[in-house]
This record gives C-alpha cells, sequence and structure tokens, in this order.
C-alpha cells in the first residue's frame, strides 16, 4: 500500500471522529477534478480529502462520488459516464467533459414536452441532450439559455461520430445558433433530419424531439 494510500485512509477516518465528535468545527468548501465538497463542519472536507489520496493512488475516479449528506453532481468523463435519462456513448461522453452530469439528458425521438433543466437548477449554464432514435445515438447538441432574452444558443451540434451536424432555425430562419424561446432547430443526422424545439416555462427548460419528413 502506498503512502498516499495510507494517508488517505488515516484523513477518512480522523474526518469521521470530527463528524461525530465536533460536528460544529467549522468547515470548508474543496474542489478536485471536477467534483466539490462545501460543508459547515470540518468532518465531510476530511473525509473527501482522504478519498481524493485514495483515489489518486489508483487512478481512476468514481461518477458521481457520495459523501454523507453531501451532493456532488461530478462531470461527465470517459465512456459509459450516466446522464440524467441514459448511459451516454463513448463519443458524446469526450464530448462534454465540462458539463454536470445532471444537466445531460437523452431524449428519444417523438418526445414531448421533457423536462431538461428543473426549476431549482441553474439557468445560466450549458447543458446538453443526447438524442436517440430507436434507442440508438443520433446526435448530441450542446444549448446555453439566456434568461433575460429567453434566447437559446446552440454551442456544439454533432452527429452519432462526433461530427459537425449541419442545422438551422427552422422556425425564423437568420443565425442557425440562435434560437428564440420555442423555436425549432432543424438538425440533419444520419442522413435524416429532426427537429429539436428547447423553450423555458414554468421555471424550468423544457424540450419535445421529432423525426421529420421534408
Amino acid at each position: 500500500m502506498s503512502i498516499a494510500a495510507i494517508v488517505g485512509i488515516a484523513l477518512v477516518v480522523f474526518g469521521a471522529i470530527v463528524l461525530i465528535v465536533l460536528p460544529k468545527r467549522p468547515g470548508a468548501k474543496i474542489a478536485w477534478h471536477g467534483f466539490e465538497v462545501s460543508s459547515t463542519g470540518a468532518g465531510l472536507p476530511l473525509i473527501f480529502l482522504g478519498l481524493v489520496s485514495v483515489l489518486t493512488t489508483t487512478g481512476s475516479v468514481p461518477l458521481p462520488i457520495q459523501l454523507p449528506g453531501v451532493s456532488v453532481p461530478g462531470r461527465i468523463g470517459e465512456g459509459g459516464a450516466q446522464g440524467k435519462l441514459g448511459v451516454l456513448s463513448a463519443c458524446f461522453a469526450q464530448a462534454l467533459g465540462a458539463i454536470p452530469v445532471d444537466r445531460v439528458s437523452q431524449m428519444e425521438a417523438g418526445a414531448n414536452d421533457v423536462s431538461l433543466i428543473g426549476p431549482q437548477q441553474s439557468k445560466q449554464e450549458q447543458f446538453a441532450v443526447q438524442l436517440t432514435d430507436g434507442g440508438r445515438p443520433v446526435g448530441l447538441v450542446v444549448l446555453g439559455f439566456f434568461l433575460g432574452n429567453e434566447l437559446f444558443k446552440v454551442e456544439q451540434a454533432i452527429d452519432q461520430d462526433c461530427r459537425p451536424a449541419s442545422h438551422q432555425n427552422a422556425s425564423r430562419g437568420g443565425d442557425p445558433d440562435a434560437l428564440q424561446n420555442w423555436d425549432s432547430l432543424r438538425i440533419e443526422l444520419g442522413g435524416r433530419v429532426y427537429e429539436l424545439r428547447p423553450g423555458f416555462a414554468g421555471g424550468q427548460i423544457e424540450a419535445s424531439f421529432a423525426r421529420i419528413v421534408l
């Protein structure tokens, strides 16, 4: 067993003791490798540091890490990462390395009024939708949302092979990457044409996704 692993185990044990014996000891906010722990007590940050020490000796990071009483969203990493509604393909997971897991959704062609970003989630950060048809990944769209203007911006649109996908604003033309609330994004994926229609209502971001015949 390496020294880092021994130190890590010791920190986990010590953190557990502090958590039980001195629960009101001032805590801290710690971030590492896309994970973040913020606690009013000192025990959880110590446990987190201990886990980091152990994980650095194994070369792997579970997604997400869960600590008692702490919600840690994690971020998309290598292939097989879990999105909100499904397992991402390896290609898409690599493309989404900086987007938190809880901001990635999956939509099947024909789905309507699917909640992508809930009322309690931030509207200011990017979010992504993995698009599927018959359960097969066909594309991925990364969007940003500007609440004051109720405007969606297409940050990235790729097909199943992570190649840029041809797309346009089917509702009003013009800038293909700018969508007013409830505009339809027409996108070509795998020789077929689809439309993704995102919108903001009731404090949350929803969308519908359909294959269309021209």
